[in-house]
């Protein structure tokens, strides 16, 4: 067996394993064979453009693997290029929550299902789909300073109490924000 056909044969090969109880999910080796599953896939997806043999294989795959997001949005990929739109919108959605709930950033999974409605013409959705990734990034954006500004201030704060090693960042960020700690003037 060669080609498309070894990627769904070590695919199911992969599943009847652990379905058989013969491998567990959470062994690293079943983690590496859904690595290579997904690696094989996207090679078949981007290179031959076989779309309904790497669904094949990524929803075996996801049957191993089911908390992989990554797994989702291809398979939302694929679903999308063979025009099962549904199918797409439901693997993409997964994908989301899956993100969301591993407390990933979702905005390149949201720019992806975005890229790919435009490509075929659903200009509305995947406009939406863009607003919705510029709104999630500056999320993560404003999270990513506020927990900056947490610790700059917490350094601080050990600085002026005297603590080796911090001194310098107290006397540095004091000059530097005009005597204001998070946002208020100082007592």
């Amino acid at each position: 067996i060669r080609g498309r056909e070894a990627l769904v044969a070590r695919a199911e090969y992969v599943h009847h394993l652990v379905a058989g109880g013969t491998l567990e999910k959470t062994t690293q080796e079943a983690r590496q064979l859904v690595t290579q599953i997904k690696r094989s896939a996207r090679e078949v997806y981007s290179e031959a453009r076989d779309y309904r043999t790497a669904l094949d294989a990524l929803e075996v795959a996801a049957s191993i693997a089911p908390k992989d997001g990554d797994i989702q949005e291809m398979i939302g990929r694929c679903h999308a290029r063979l025009n099962h739109w549904d199918d797409s919108d439901t693997a993409f959605t997964a994908a989301l929550d899956i993100a969301r709930q591993k407390r990933y950033d979702v905005g390149w999974i949201l720019k992806n299902w975005g890229h790919i409605r435009a490509r075929y013409d659903y200009y509305d959705r995947a406009e939406e789909l863009f607003a919705e990734a510029e709104q999630e990034q500056i999320g993560v954006g404003l999270a990513l300073r506020i927990a900056a500004h947490r610790q700059l201030g917490a350094q601080r704060d050990l600085g002026r109490l005297g603590v080796a090693g911090y001194r310098d960042v107290a006397v540095v960020t004091d000059a530097r924000d005009g005597g204001q700690v998070g946002g208020r003037d100082r007592e």
